[in-house]
């Protein structure tokens, strides 16, 4: 008869042992399932973050592209062309900070000087 009291009390004890085992178990499958929730969410919020930046992305892309449009257009009309042509021949004849520079300077003052007030302001 000890030896059927013995054997219970082993079964009893590897009984416990694997409930102890099992609820452990449980408990990291709890841990790994809230952890997998987790970095889904945070996945899940990145990638709202990324697409609004990608938007973000292509709205500026498209002005970018419009402007770029604009200035091929301003720059491939007649009258831009002939400003730039007029601004060459004006830095050949009065080169900068030379003296017909100042020269040009003080008569246009001397003509119009309420125009250098506005320039000013």
């Amino acid at each position: 008869m000890p030896t059927q009291s013995s054997d219970k009390q082993r079964d009893s004890t590897n009984a416990e042992m694997l409930q102890k085992a099992l609820y452990q178990l449980l408990e990291q499958i709890s841990k790994r399932d809230q952890k997998i929730l987790s970095i889904t969410a945070e996945k899940t919020a990145l990638s709202q973050e990324l697409m609004e930046k990608e938007k973000i992305i292509a709205e500026e892309n498209a002005s970018l592209l419009f402007t770029e449009h604009l200035l091929d257009q301003v720059l491939d009309s007649r009258a831009w062309k002939i400003a730039s042509k007029i601004q060459d021949i004006r830095t050949f004849l009065v080169p900068p900070e030379s003296r017909r520079a100042q020269f040009l300077e003080k008569a246009l003052n001397l003509v119009s000087p309420s125009s250098k007030k506005t320039i000013k302001n």
